[in-house]
Order: C-alpha cells, then sequence, then structure tokens
C-alpha cells in the first residue's frame, strides 16, 4: 500500500494532524516559555531549546495541528516577514496541559481566540521583549559565570506611584533578577517609539517617584534597581535620555535608568547584550548593565 502524505496549510490547524503525540519533558517547557512570554518565534525557541534543528521544528508543527500550540494569523501581514520564523503562542489544549494542576491559573480564557484577537502591535512588542529575553538567556549561557534568577511579566508586576499628587502606575513589561558576585534586580521596558514624550516622561517619572517613596522595597523586597529601556532606533533612544534627564529631582539625569537600541544585540551574538551598548541620561559614557548595582 503507498505510504499516505499529508500537506498541512502553515497557519489553519489540520483536521488529520500528521501523527500520534505524546508530549515528552521538552515539548512542557517549551509550553511554559511561551505561557510566560505569550509570544516566541522559531528562531527563540530554538536558541532557548538548541539540538537539532529539523526535529525541534517538526516538534513545534505537531504540537500546533494537535493544539497545545497556537499561530496568530497577524504575523500573515507583510511587516512580520522580515522575521522569516514561525510565531507561536499557547494553544487551548496546552493551556490546560501546563495548567492542570492550577486550574485557577488555567481560568476560563479561549487562547485560540485570544490569540486571533490579538493587536498586531500588542504582538510586535511581545516578539520585542522576547529577543530581549532569549539574548540575555543565551548570553548567560555562553558566559557561565552569570545566572538569571527569575523573570517576571504580566500584571503581576504592575504597581503605583504618586507623581505630582496624581496615582500613575508603574507597569515594567519585565522585572529580572541576575546573580553575578552578586544579585542584581532590573526593570525592563520596550519601546516601539509609540508613545508620547509626555507619557514617557510621566512613566520615567513614576518610576522616580515609586523608588523615592520605597515601593520597590514593599513590592518587590529589592534594596536597589535600574530600569533598562530598548528602543528600535538610536534616534528614540537618545530623544529617551534626554526626556529622562528631567525625571529625576536635581534634573541632572540619574544612573538608574540605561538605555539601548536593539540593533545592538542579537541571537547571532547574544553576548552582545551584556556589552557597553547602555548609555544613561546622566551622561554619554557607555555601560554594560550586568552588575552594575552597588
Amino acid at each position: 500500500m503507498a505510504k499516505t502524505s499529508y500537506k498541512h496549510k502553515k497557519f489553519t490547524r489540520s483536521d488529520t494532524p500528521p501523527k500520534k503525540i505524546r508530549l515528552q519533558p521538552r515539548d512542557l517547557e517549551i509550553m511554559q516559555e511561551i505561557a510566560i512570554h505569550r509570544f516566541l518565534d522559531t528562531k527563540q525557541i530554538m536558541a532557548l531549546f538548541p539540538g537539532v534543528k529539523t526535529n525541534l521544528s517538526r516538534r513545534l508543527q505537531y504540537l500546533f495541528h494537535h493544539g497545545f500550540l497556537d499561530r496568530p494569523i497577524q504575523q500573515q501581514a507583510v511587516y512580520f516577514k522580515p522575521r522569516n520564523h514561525i510565531i507561536y503562542a499557547l494553544g487551548n489544549k496546552g493551556a490546560d496541559y501546563i495548567f492542570s494542576e492550577a486550574p485557577e491559573l488555567r481560568g476560563r480564557v479561549n487562547w485560540q481566540t485570544r490569540n486571533r484577537d490579538t493587536k498586531s502591535l500588542y504582538l510586535m512588542h511581545g516578539l520585542m521583549i522576547s529577543d530581549f529575553y532569549t539574548a540575555l538567556r543565551c548570553a548567560f549561557r555562553e558566559a557561565g559565570s552569570t545566572k538569571l534568577l527569575s523573570w517576571l511579566q504580566q500584571e503581576i508586576i504592575k504597581d503605583y506611584a504618586k507623581v505630582d499628587g496624581k496615582s500613575v502606575a508603574v507597569n515594567p513589561d519585565a522585572f529580572f533578577i541576575i546573580n553575578k558576585d552578586r544579585s542584581n534586580p532590573f526593570f525592563l521596558e520596550a519601546d516601539r517609539s509609540t508613545m508620547t514624550d509626555e507619557r514617557f516622561f510621566k512613566k520615567v517619572a513614576a518610576y522616580w517617584q515609586w523608588w523615592k517613596a520605597k515601593g520597590h522595597e514593599r513590592k518587590f523586597k529589592i534594596k536597589s534597581f535600574r530600569v533598562l529601556t530598548i528602543t528600535k532606533s538610536e534616534a528614540r533612544k537618545e530623544n529617551l535620555r534626554k526626556i529622562t534627564r528631567q525625571a529625576d529631582a536635581g534634573g541632572r539625569g540619574s544612573e538608574m535608568f540605561l538605555f539601548a537600541c536593539e540593533k545592538n544585540y542579537n541571537l547571532d551574538e547574544p553576548a552582545s547584550i551584556l556589552g557597553p551598548i547602555w548609555q544613561s541620561p546622566k551622561d554619554d559614557r557607555w555601560h554594560s548593565f550586568a552588575g552594575t548595582l552597588k
């Protein structure tokens, strides 16, 4: 009997999946990573889980067609084409599986609907954060002496500060702690040039007032922190540095804030993210962010 072959559409889940699937420990790890970050593309997943690329690519295909992963349809838009990698999100069966012992965390979310209704700008913003995270993980894996102790996203890290008598959200895109010679906490802001100068100033002013009020000690039990902002271009980075110069009380610019353009690091050379590619609003010196806290 001739062997049956199947041809599957890239963004339509098949009624006849390629094969029966038995979930492996690595499948769970991949789904957990995607649950944390919402979106990861094939290149990021392969960097986080090094191995035989063909096998991993095929595994992702199986997980999609069996409903454990989803492929957001927004990525078919032309501005996603330069990535040239399939973007994955969590599917309903994947959510059922990883939250099987904590159904209160699973909730009643229809992940396929949620992914379908996600705005393209939100998807692009999520991938910008995932690019940073993946480069960081790979850089630490190469360095060996530095570890990523924790990484948090979502609403759990949101807090509030008083700015000019008004409550303003401190709502980072991520919070993470690294350990080299000591533990160093950071907040991450991924800027896609969509925020007005006024809104960005309120954001950094909220961080400053939050720090003065010791909100970080109350919320996260940390003594100090820095805010890393990644931008799409050097021009945007320079503009945000200029705006942030006025956020501290003296208007001199604080080294609490560090800025870098995402073009200065990449997954092909992940160690670049740990290099002196960061600048504060205080002066034009270049910094490496890892191990900078006192």
